[in-house]
């Protein structure tokens, strides 16, 4: 008694002065009775009596005479409400829990996919009036290239003549040694120019922009710095402006830190002038700027491109050797690219699945109301309005939303890690946003909320409607049973489960066989036991061929020396690296194009063992020795994608081709066919590639490759050393074994198809659950019916059939519905599908035997059950 006393205490002083005294003479004889029974019963009984006493207390403490006691009987009807709908939930446990978790995968796969929405395709760019900045850049349409930097000259000539835009900023991506004071580091930076910032609308968090002055050949050199490498390096120092750093040998005054807000581009971790020179400026050949361009009020893009291709037809007539067939492109700023369509699809997806709990929600809160319709009906003969009954039962249903959608936001917060997966870092083959957290705030809460209570009202409705509807007073008769609508009800939710659950495993095997199938093709290189690293030699340290060179040839020997290294070589640009470059050509013997008639090709460098090193068959003939160097004769290696093209049905071998380099046009002969690489991942088309001999003519970025007969990650110290043993400051960066790069540059893939696949595995369980619960629902409402049938003759196998049939026949209804539906929404994947059709006819043959052989399985329980139905006690029972 004293224990009960001190849980009396949780309720309101009020409230124990009217009921206290009755209480404890209620708990007294309950105790008494329970203590008679037996220590389970005690044990029982005491865990009521804490349960009972902590919901109603709180209940008690927050209804509406406590908290709002003006209120009137509108707030006092919703407290009651809520404290019934509690009571209720806590009656039930067993039901409320089912109800919630289902609720919870539901809400929370929203959540998670929305976090990712929310990050990538909704969060506003810190930039004012962002829908008016546009990126320029430049595309050959006669060649069908892509899309490349804008050549300095172009860009110059028409940058005064052009109306469409209030200003126009121009940049340069660079690598940048930053060394002096730690471990040196390669890092990614861009060269602005001076008015970049005030095109973009930022401002420093820290120091000041660039002026005009820095923007000059010679001037002092100055750097702004980003928040994460301000804090990652030199640890939020206040104290940083004014400082020196030294990049690429040169000191460097840090002038500013941007907020932790700017990113652009994106993985950019430093910024300094351009300072272009007249030379560069004048060059109409090379690539080279990325333009930003501030649109004025009321010009769209479409009015800006159409006046730069005017311009651009100009420029053609004046300059027909580079600029013939040029034409501008202009992009919407801050485009996510690849991302799109697929975030997009999962959020429909995840949209069917929610839709999926919500029926299956519903069918056990129909039931439910079935089992309570006389306490309903004794709510309305004490005088409950029907609007009083739905609205209890909608407020039941909402509060059941609200605890799953709060233990789908938790599953999300934990788990927001592992959604960046989604985005690898160290690829470039794909065309994503840098994410490197997903952020779960408060509009990912607002949106949980909101999908909480809209998901409650729409499972609600159904037994709402249904339980203010019948026929209250009739439930209280002796025997009255359900009617058949409730049973039509219950049957068109299935149905309804069945065609979402179509849908999402129909797109859930399409993205499987893509994935399935990008898997098949080969990358052309071995990634097994390689291991890869990049180094860029700055122009500081290494200002010509010859310096390079013998960094180079130093280098190679050390890496072969390192123990458990088969193999040591190097190239100019690494599959997968993101990283690429071309060269025109001319055949000896033909015709030689000019501009864009010319053949191109993908440039490579390559010492002698890089193609033993990486894995590259040799088709035909031989790749470079140490013999093909600037003394010996020019020669070159081609791959089977550029001798099909230019050579069909003939042996390149011993031809000439004549390559546009630097000092003019060069004659090499080819001396072997290599197999083709996949440079830019196994989705995009094979690139003809030409490799030159890197002792003829090597550049100052190496990207090293070791073939390893051990672990290859346990190789990058060494490597490292390597390289620090021949230049300690040089930096070393991407130390990764190519398996490593391989699957990230299918992690966007597989990610997509593991969640799609997971997406529609839940709708299939929800489905299989559906059909279950139905059944056994209707074969405990049809105990009398069975009894009746078995008692007349039925034998248990047609008993069995019977209820086997109902299942089937949903199941088959849902079936038809949802293939339709596929065919019609699939379509919209083609552009996540990878050589699958989006009507493949065995995928649906596939799902269709798939989800009848579980809605068999699932119809199989109930069926039984009904077989073991004893006529004898159903009768008497009735």
């Amino acid at each position: 008694m004293r224990f009960y006393r001190l849980l009396l205490r949780l309720y309101p002083a009020a409230f124990r002065d009217r009921f206290g005294q009755d209480l404890e003479d209620l708990f007294r004889d309950t105790h008494r009775a329970a203590a008679a029974r037996g220590a389970a019963a005690r044990v029982v009984f005491w865990v009521r009596i804490v349960r009972d006493a902590l919901i109603t207390a709180v209940a008690e403490r927050f209804s509406p005479s406590q908290v709002f006691p003006e209120r009137g009987p509108l707030m006092n009807g919703a407290f009651q409400d809520v404290r019934h709908a509690l009571r209720m939930i806590a009656r039930r446990p067993a039901l409320s829990i089912v109800i919630i978790l289902t609720l919870a995968l539901g809400i929370g796969a929203n959540t998670a996919i929305f976090s990712l929405v929310n990050t990538v395709l909704l969060r506003p760019l810190p930039y004012q009036d962002v829908d008016r900045l546009a990126r320029i850049s430049e595309q050959q349409l006669e060649r069908g290239d892509g899309i490349y930097p804008v050549r300095p000259a172009n860009f110059f000539d028409w940058r005064d003549r052009v109306t469409a835009f209030e200003d126009v900023a121009w940049s340069r991506d660079g690598m940048f040694a930053l060394t002096g004071d730690g471990e040196p580091e390669s890092i990614t930076g861009y060269r602005f120019s001076a008015n970049m910032l005030s095109v973009l609308v930022v401002q420093p968090a820290l120091g000041r922009g660039f002026l005009p002055q820095d923007d000059q050949p010679g001037a002092p050199g100055v750097v702004l710095l980003s928040d994460k490498l301000w804090r990652r390096r030199y640890e939020a120092d206040p104290g940083i402006l004014g400082r020196s750093i030294t990049l690429n040998g040169q000191p460097h005054t840090v002038i500013g830190v941007m907020p932790a807000s700017f990113r652009h581009p994106q993985g950019t971790e430093l910024w300094t002038p351009i300072a272009l020179t007249q030379e560069l400026a004048a060059n109409r050949n090379f690539t080279l700027l990325r333009l930003i361009g501030r649109l004025k009020p009321g010009v769209s893009r479409d009015q800006a491109q159409t006046e730069l291709a005017a311009i651009y037809e100009d420029l053609a007539t004046r300059y027909p050797e580079t600029n013939k067939g040029l034409t501008p492109t202009l992009a919407r700023f801050g485009d996510t690219g690849d991302a799109k369509p697929l975030l997009l699809i999962l959020s429909v997806g995840v949209g069917f699945v929610l839709l999926i709990a919500c029926a299956n929600v519903a069918n056990l809160l129909l039931a439910d109301a079935s089992s309570r319709r006389r306490e309903l009906a004794v709510r309305s003969a004490l005088g409950a309005t029907r609007y009083r009954v739905a609205r209890q039962m909608l407020t039941e249903s909402v509060i059941l939303a609200l605890a799953g959608g709060a233990l789908g936001v938790l599953v999300t917060w934990w788990t927001r890690e592992g959604l960046v997966v989604l985005f690898p870092s160290n690829i470039a083959n794909l065309n994503l946003p840098l994410v490197e957290q997903v952020e779960v705030g408060g509009r990912v809460f607002l949106f949980a909320s909101a999908v909480s209570v809209g998901t409650g009202l729409l499972f609600g409705m159904l037994p709402a409607w249904n339980a203010a509807s019948s026929n209250l007073q009739g439930a209280l008769k002796a025997g009255e049973r359900g009617g058949s609508a409730s049973r039509r009800t219950h049957s068109a939710l299935i149905v309804a489960e069945v065609a979402l659950s179509i849908v999402l495993l129909a797109g859930a095997l399409l993205m499987v066989q893509s994935f399935v199938r990008v898997q098949r093709l080969q990358f052309g290189f071995d990634t097994d036991r390689t291991l890869s690293g990049r180094v860029i030699l700055p122009s500081y340290r290494y200002p010509d061929r010859e310096r390079v060179e013998a960094f180079t040839r130093r280098l190679i020997p050390a890496l072969q020396q390192i123990p458990g290294v088969e193999a040591a070589g190097a190239v100019t640009f690494l599959p997968l690296s993101g990283w690429s470059g071309g060269v025109d050509f001319g055949i000896e013997g033909r015709p030689q194009g000019t501009g864009a008639d010319r053949p191109s090709a993908a440039y490579q460098a390559a010492t002698e063992d890089y193609f033993r090193a990486l894995g590259i068959r040799v088709v035909r003939g031989r790749t470079f020795t140490a013999r093909d160097d600037r003394a010996g004769p020019r020669v070159v290696v081609i791959s089977e994608a550029l001798a099909a093209r230019y050579w069909p049905n003939e042996d390149p071998v011993g031809r000439r081709v004549l390559v546009d380099r630097r000092e003019g046009t060069i004659p090499y002969e080819i001396v072997g066919v290599v197999a083709d690489v996949r440079h830019a991942g196994l989705e995009e088309p094979i690139e003809p590639e030409m490799y030159f001999s890197y002792w003829q003519g090597g550049v100052e970025l190496l990207c090293i490759v070791l073939r390893t007969r051990v672990e290859p990650s346990s190789l990058a110290g060494p490597l490292r050393a390597a390289v620090w043993s021949i230049d300690p400051e040089q930096p070393v960066t991407y130390v990764m074994p190519m398996a490593e790069l391989a699957s990230e540059s299918l992690a966007f893939r597989r990610a997509g198809m593991i969640l799609a696949g997971g997406f529609g595995l839940l709708a299939l369980i929800l489905a299989a659950i559906g059909i279950y619960g139905v059944l056994s629902y209707s074969v405990s409402r049809r105990t009398r019916e069975i009894g009746v049938r078995i008692a007349l003759g039925a034998t248990r196998g047609e008993v069995a059939r019977l209820v086997m049939r109902e299942g089937l026949v949903m199941t088959a209804a849902g079936t038809l519905i949802g293939l339709a539906a596929a065919l019609g929404l699939t379509r919209f994947l083609s552009s996540v599908l990878f050589e699958v059709s989006p009507g493949d006819p065995a995928t649906y043959l596939a799902v269709a035997a798939v989800l009848s052989a579980v809605a068999l399985l699932a119809t199989l329980l109930p069926a039984r059950r009904a077989t073991s139905v004893d006529p004898l006690v159903a009768l008497r029972a009735e």
